[in-house]
């Protein structure tokens, strides 16, 4: 139930950053090119309820085990919070170029899920501008 409250809040959120000022630059005669302000502030309410539906999304966090719960061999995932084999999962350097080295864990299904959340979002937001590029061509007539 959550989760579907998240997705609904998420495709409003996509809509009103993309419709708001779309249809603030066609009620008020604004080009949005040369007022970059207008588009961006257009945007806030929709990005602010995108923020919401993560937050939904992603609910409270999952306690970590402790070190004396972690079995030999085995890391705790960054992202997801349990202990999986060294060799389900990949370790990366967060930053290369500090002093100090703070690897990151994640484990091959995490990785596997944000690849499909980052592809989704695409096509959401794809699909999303160009329909709205419809609505504009349709909405403005052609002179």
């Amino acid at each position: 139930m959550r989760r579907t409250i998240a997705v609904i809040l998420a495709g409003t959120g996509l809509i009103l950053a993309v419709g708001v000022p779309v249809l603030l630059a066609l009620l008020f005669n604004i080009d949005l090119g040369k007022k970059p302000a207008v588009l961006t502030g257009g945007m806030m309410p929709g990005v602010c309820v995108m923020v919401w539906a993560r937050a939904l999304w992603k609910g409270r966090e999952a306690p970590k085990p402790t070190i004396n719960q972690i079995p030999l061999g085995h890391q705790v995932c960054d992202l997801c919070g349990q202990a999986v084999p060294e060799t389900e999962g990949v370790a990366r350097l967060l930053n290369p170029n500090t002093p100090i080295a703070r690897v990151g864990f994640v484990c091959h299904a995490c990785g596997r899920y944000r690849t499909k959340r980052a592809l989704m979002v695409l096509v959401l937001f794809l699909a999303a501008l160009g329909v709205f590029a419809l609505v504009v061509q349709l909405t403005i007539g052609k002179k």
